[in-house]
């Protein structure tokens, strides 16, 4: 890889041949290549493969004898002749002569095998003696055809045969051997060894002698060639020639080549160099010998267009004789002929076609073309056209400036060769014929004559660039200054144009094109110390620092086009300043203050100021951002009437002159202005441009400055009115006025209070305002006063003004009065600092004047205006005393005090956020309330009413908001609060048992319903009733049913008691108990009884019997019993009352008929009772 790139940085471009050009000058020598070689000699023959694409075969220059220059480089995969082997092992000679003259290609490792294909046994020699490991046998795409080259055949034969099969590279050995059989000889071919690695060297020398006869009278016209048959040829060209050509076949026309390596055939060749050597160089010597004939004597016009004439084109008809053009023109180089015409004169009069007929005598200085391409074909008149050329300060047409320009140039010492049009063409046509698509002008250091340019370009900006830096370059500086100092500022205007129009400004840098206002020429810089500018007149004695001023506009309108500014330096204002000072005569104008403007006494002219005003009003047209530079600030430049009295003001003070122009159109204000007796400007309208120097009507900056520096020091006294004029100015301008002239502005004397004094802003709090007759204002300066704030009289043209300076200013809304802004925004957030007189004042006024407004209305929420307790406080800290339930829960300390707890107040404090509605936040901290007031020494009885109302109004409420999501919250919260308080007994029910009951506070989630108070009143307490709501238990997470532990255990509790002691007047009563507790018990399913559950409520007594008055167990009753049958307490027929309950009665142990087994159960319990006694039954 490291090889490869070698070659490739040190090679032009791969030919399409194959074959890398070395760049001339290269390390890539014959001696380079040998040690490459001896290095790759050294690697094992079977690793060579990765340098068969590299260029490394050498092959010297044709056209040069010395054997150590190479000119190009092929790769190993090219094809050679083998002629010997001189390696080590070496062959036998009977196989170097098996496969001598044999096409192989190298590495030959490959290709000796190849030759020997069909010899096995040659193969295997060679691979023994050359010590070859790779395998012997190749595809058969690399066989060959080649005829054998040997002793078998005649010479010529053989090599034909082999050319004809394989011509790569050989066309021009082809040719030879065609030469050679013609003529009947024998040619030897010296071929590459081996082990050199060289490719055939050897060229032969084919220098033939040819004739050229040129007629003694040079025409125009269409000659002929004869050729060694003496068969003329139409050439195209103005001579007739006359060689031995090498002709085609049917020896009619010069030999041609069809193939592409055409340069490689001896035929062509030989033509090729007949043409180059001989045909070309006799051309030109005709040429010059004619030039010498007709010059002799005189120069004359027609001799010229005679001599021009004669001039070879390119309208030839074959491809040799466009070949002898080319190499008639590189004769011309080479030989120096001078032949090329240089005449100002002749070339403007073709141009101006005032030619025919004269004979007058013309200068005509011959010249040749130098190595460096320098001369060039004169075609300004085609170049300068166009209204770019026009120039309506001069009579100069473009044909007489491209006349003027052509002369400069020749003066300068330009080669500008006259002639027509074509002939530069054929130049240019007859270069690219012959050199096709490669770059012209590229190569020519190459000794190569494949490759030489003989284009003449026409004379352009660029090539006369180059002309001049060569030439300039070239002489000392004493010859150059006395060289350039005489060229006539308009030679230097109309080459500057001519340049500039299409090269870039770098491309001229060191031409001594610049001329100076002193008349002295500088070389032109990228960046040139000089200011391009006419405005030089205003400072005397500086013109040496400015660009001459006939050069001025040309190289403006470039800098501008080009858009290059710094190509100059800039005459802005620092610099001008800088100037001016220099400038003696002016430097009485320097003042810090305003001087008289005495023109015979004061060194400055109308005329100079306004010069002045134009350089300013040309710089900020150029920049809108235009800013004087403080060195300019004392300098008195601004002209003025002061009264009668002309002065010149400093620039820095401009602000102290007004444009009156500006102030015609506000009446009030310009006689203000009078009023103040300020000066005003002089400067020429058209000149004042949009500078802000001096105080206008649009500039408030300036204006305000203006005013802020007469008024103190004429000290005359403003009335309010025209204290509201300048005010309503200002306002109007407010978005122009600076924050610094804005602050600045409150310490101005102009503002009038609600008291009509005119007085400067002292506080920093405004307010400007229009007072409401019905409006009270005790206490409010004071109030004000105390926040410092100033109260002014309201304005109604200076409302931006107002906003700008952070002022209270009215509403947009002419429906809302200022006053209600006054309100809002000072007097409510502030009205605790009021004393109660006051302060009831003011708020009657609001409840009376403002409480539509919506903003009172919210400055009222945050007010503090209800005293209590030596505090201030809103109106939200308080209830309504309306409401029944805020009657019942609030203190007296929570409603409003006197005077708001009268009616009149009630809507006032409403709006102000007073508590006059039910809320889930009042909601719950009343619940806690009552959580809290459970121990207190307050009766049951309104405990219980509290939380009755609370209740209700929670269920209400819940009702109320049920479609709102916020109510889900508000129920989560509320049932887990204690402030219910249980069910109560009743004596009916005391009476059976005291059951469980007291202040114990209960809560929604987790408690019994009161519903169920019937079935456990005795052994859990319940909600009372008023705290039951079927929409809402389960929300409330209220539990629906008592567990059966504590239903059974209230069973026995009250059957226990009603067995022990039931009165006749409690039948009634005790069977609506009983038939709740026999429900509860019945809706439970047999299997769902648990056995404990079972035995302990067969044990228990539940059975009511009425007409007995008793309980007994289930398992005394019989349905099916007659009465007469019954043996109570043992065994009674089951009550029809209960029928219902049968079922359940029957689980517990009841039957519908008696049995023995019932009997029995009689006959042990009466054992159980009585024992061994004797029972004594007695029937009614």
């Amino acid at each position: 890889m490291l090889l490869q790139s070698v070659v490739k940085q040190y090679c032009y471009p791969i030919d399409t041949d194959g074959a890398a050009e070395i760049i001339e000058g290269s390390p890539l020598t014959i001696d380079w290549i040998t040690q490459v070689w001896k290095l790759i000699n050294s690697f094992d023959p079977n690793d060579l493969e990765p340098f068969e694409d590299i260029h490394l075969i050498p092959r010297k220059n044709p056209s040069v004898n010395n054997l150590q220059t190479i000119a190009h480089l092929l790769t190993m995969k090219k094809t050679y002749l083998f002629s010997s082997y001189e390696g080590c092992p070496n062959i036998a000679q009977q196989y170097t002569d098996y496969i001598r003259g044999k096409p192989i290609k190298i590495p030959t490792f490959d290709s000796l095998i190849q030759l020997c294909k069909n010899d096995e046994d040659l193969q295997n020699r060679i691979q023994r003696i050359l010590g070859f490991k790779r395998t012997l046998d190749l595809p058969n795409s690399e066989v060959t055809s080649a005829t054998s080259f040997g002793q078998k055949g005649d010479l010529t034969t053989r090599i034909k045969g082999y050319f004809r099969d394989h011509p790569i590279d050989h066309s021009f050995l082809n040719e030879l051997l065609q030469n050679a059989d013609d003529a009947e000889q024998t040619e030897n071919v010296n071929c590459i060894k081996i082990s050199q690695i060289n490719e055939n060297t050897d060229n032969l020398e084919l220098i033939k002698k040819a004739e050229v006869d040129l007629t003694s009278q040079m025409l125009i016209q269409e000659l002929i060639s004869d050729s060694y048959a003496n068969t003329p040829s139409t050439t195209g060209l103005t001579v007739h020639i006359n060689g031995h050509f090498e002709l085609d076949s049917s020896r009619k026309q010069l030999f041609e080549s069809s193939h592409s390596k055409k340069e490689n055939d001896n035929r062509y060749q030989w033509n090729t160099i007949l043409l180059k050597q001989n045909v070309s160089h006799a051309y030109v010597s005709c040429i010059e010998e004619f030039k010498s004939f007709l010059f002799h004597e005189d120069n004359k016009f027609n001799q010229l267009e005679n001599i021009l004439a004669h001039f070879p084109l390119d309208n030839t008809q074959h491809r040799y004789w466009q070949a002898l053009l080319f190499y008639f023109y590189q004769s011309i180089k080479t030989r120096r002929a001078s032949l090329f015409p240089v005449s100002p004169e002749y070339t403007s009069l073709i141009v101006q076609d005032t030619l025919q007929g004269s004979s007058n005598y013309i200068n005509i200085k011959w010249v040749y073309e130098g190595e460096s391409h320098d001369v060039f074909f004169d075609d300004l008149d085609s170049q300068i056209t166009g209204s770019d050329w026009r120039d309506s300060a001069t009579n100069d047409t473009v044909q007489e400036k491209a006349g003027k320009l052509r002369q400069f140039f020749v003066n300068m010492g330009m080669k500008l060769s006259c002639g027509s049009k074509d002939l530069g063409k054929s130049f240019s046509k007859t270069c690219e014929n012959h050199n096709g698509r490669k770059r012209h002008n590229v190569y020519s250091s190459l000794s190569t004559s494949d490759f030489a340019c003989v284009c003449k370009e026409n004379v352009s900006p660029k090539s006369v660039s180059v002309f001049m830096k060569k030439k300039f370059n070239t002489l000392f500086s004493i010859e150059r200054e006395t060289e350039v100092n005489v060229i006539p500022v308009d030679d230097l205007e109309l080459c500057l144009d001519y340049l500039l129009k299409a090269i870039n400004w770098k491309d001229i840098v060191g031409l001594p094109l610049l001329m100076t206002g002193d008349g002295l020429i500088h070389s032109i810089q990228l960046r040139n110390e000089f200011f391009l500018s006419e405005f030089e007149d205003l400072l005397t004695g500086m013109e040496g620092c400015f660009v001459h001023r006939s050069l001025v506009q040309s190289l403006t309108k470039y800098t501008k086009e080009c858009k290059s500014s710094d190509l100059f330096k800039k005459l802005d204002l620092k610099n001008f300043a800088t100037l001016l000072d220099r400038s003696q005569d002016k430097v009485r104008l320097k003042s810090g203050s305003i001087i008289d403007w005495n023109q015979k006494k004061t060194p400055v002219t109308e005329k100079w100021i306004d010069e002045f005003w134009i350089l300013l009003k040309s710089l900020q047209d150029n920049d809108n951002d235009l800013i004087i530079p403080q060195s300019l600030h004392n300098w008195c430049l601004i002209p003025a009437l002061f009264g009668t009295q002309n002065i010149l003001v400093p620039i820095g003070k401009g602000h102290c002159v007004v444009d009156g122009r500006t102030f015609k159109g506000d009446k009030r204000f310009a006689m203000i202005i009078e009023k103040l007796k300020i000066p005003k400007s002089l400067i020429k309208r058209d000149l004042k441009g949009n500078l802000s120097l001096l105080a206008t009507y649009s500039d408030a900056n300036k204006t305000f400055d203006c005013l802020t520096y007469w008024i103190p020091k004429h000290r005359i006294e403003l009335t309010c009115h025209e204290c509201a004029v300048i005010l309503g100015y200002f306002s109007q301008n407010i978005d122009n006025i600076s924050q610094d002239r804005l602050r600045d502005m409150r310490k101005f004397c102009i503002f009038e209070n609600i008291d009509g004094i005119i007085e400067p802003l002292v506080y920093s709090n405004i307010v400007a305002t229009t007072v409401d007759s019905r409006m009270p204002i005790s206490g409010l300066q004071n109030l004000l006063n105390s926040m410092n704030m100033t109260v002014l009289k309201y304005n109604p043209n200076c409302d931006r003004l107002y906003k700008a300076m952070n002022c209270w200013v009215p509403s947009d809304n002419a429906m809302v009065p200022p006053i209600v802004h006054l309100y809002a925004t000072w007097i409510l957030p502030n009205i605790h600092l009021l004393n109660t007189s006051d302060r009831m004042v003011h708020l009657t006024y609001i409840r009376e004047h403002l409480m539509r407004d919506i903003r009172i209305k919210e400055k009222l929420k945050e007010a503090k205006f209800i005293s209590q307790n030596n505090e201030k406080k809103k109106a939200s800290a308080f209830f309504s005393r309306k409401k029944q339930l805020f009657q019942e829960m609030c203190d007296e300390s929570e409603f409003p005090t006197t005077p708001f707890d009268e009616p009149i107040w009630h809507e006032l404090l409403k709006e102000a956020g007073m508590k006059t509605k039910k809320s889930k936040e009042i909601l719950i901290d009343f619940a806690k309330r009552i959580t809290k007031i459970s121990g207190t020494k307050m009766c049951y009885k309104q405990k219980t009413m509290k939380s009755k109302i609370l209740v209700e109004k929670i269920f209400n409420f819940i009702k109320k908001k049920h479609r709102s999501t916020n109510i889900r919250g508000f129920i989560s919260e509320i049932r887990t609060i204690a402030f219910i308080f249980p069910q109560e007994i009743g004596d009916e029910f005391t009476s059976i048992h005291a059951g469980i009951s007291g202040d114990t506070l209960m809560r929604f989630q987790g408690s019994l319903s009161a519903n169920r108070f019937h079935i456990v009143w005795t052994v859990e307490p319940t909600l009372p009733t008023y705290a039951m709501d079927d929409e809402l238990m389960n929300r409330l997470h209220v539990e629906l049913r008592p567990s059966e532990e504590s239903v059974l255990k209230h069973t026995e509790n009250v059957c226990a008691s009603l067995s022990l002691s039931l009165k006749d007047n409690q039948n009634v009563f005790v069977e609506s108990i009983m038939e709740e507790i026999y429900k509860y018990f019945n809706t439970i399913s047999q299997s769902e009884f648990e056995v404990g559950l079972l035995r302990k409520l067969s044990s228990i007594p539940l059975v009511h019997v009425k007409k007995h008055k008793t309980f007994v167990r289930a398992k005394n009753i019989v349905k099916n019993l007659t009465s007469g049958s019954e043996i109570v307490p043992y065994l009674i027929q089951a009550p029809e009352e209960y029928a219902p309950f049968y079922k359940l009665f029957r689980f517990l142990g009841m039957t519908d008929t008696p049995t023995i087994k019932t009997y029995a159960k009689v006959l042990f319990e009466f054992y159980k009772d009585f024992g061994k006694r004797k029972i004594t039954y007695r029937t009614n």
